[in-house]
């Protein structure tokens, strides 16, 4: 496991290094011309390249997508110690890798079921029982659940008491 994270991020970054540098300018271009995209992508591919104009903020975002995918593979850690299992910390960290890319594909809604299978499927294959697998992802559904009522119901007070923002008032 912890030489395909290895290889996997050495062959995303020797794939997108060259890209990113060699042909920005030109994706640049071609999308900002075309009237067929969407005025949001436009203005992410016109964005595409900030990481060169402010290194500091860049390197900070990294720094924060770092920690916070640390504290993710955490979190599965400890809910598997929670169900008297163990496993290795990398090996977990690419069942969560390619379990979270699989429930990203627009097959199934929020992932519902296609991140719960794969986890359960591939998470056992380290040795973790079938049972501590699924009432791993149970309890991580509940936890993301709460957590997202919690950050939709403090949004909707706070812009409940805010009001609705006029942004021709506020420029």
């Amino acid at each position: 496991s912890l030489f395909g994270i290895i290889f996997g991020l050495a062959g995303l970054m020797a794939f997108t290094i060259p890209v990113a540098v060699l042909s920005l300018e030109r994706i640049q271009v071609w999308a900002l011309k075309r009237e067929s995209i969407p005025q949001k992508i436009k203005i992410f591919v016109k964005h595409m390249d900030d990481y060169r104009h402010r290194p500091t903020q860049f390197l900070r975002f990294i720094y924060v997508s770092i920690v916070f995918h640390l504290v993710i593979f955490l979190l599965w850690q400890l809910l598997i110690c929670a169900f008297g299992e163990s496993s290795s910390f990398f090996s977990l960290a690419m069942v969560v890798m390619v379990s979270t890319v699989l429930a990203a594909l627009p097959i199934s809604l929020n992932g519902i079921g296609i991140l719960d299978g794969s986890f359960i499927f591939l998470i056992s294959q380290y040795g973790v029982t079938y049972e501590a697998a699924l009432m791993t992802v149970v309890l991580h559904r509940m936890l993301t659940m709460v957590g997202s009522m919690i950050g939709g119901g403090l949004y909707y007070l706070d812009r409940h008491t805010k009001g609705p923002t006029d942004p021709i008032r506020e420029g």
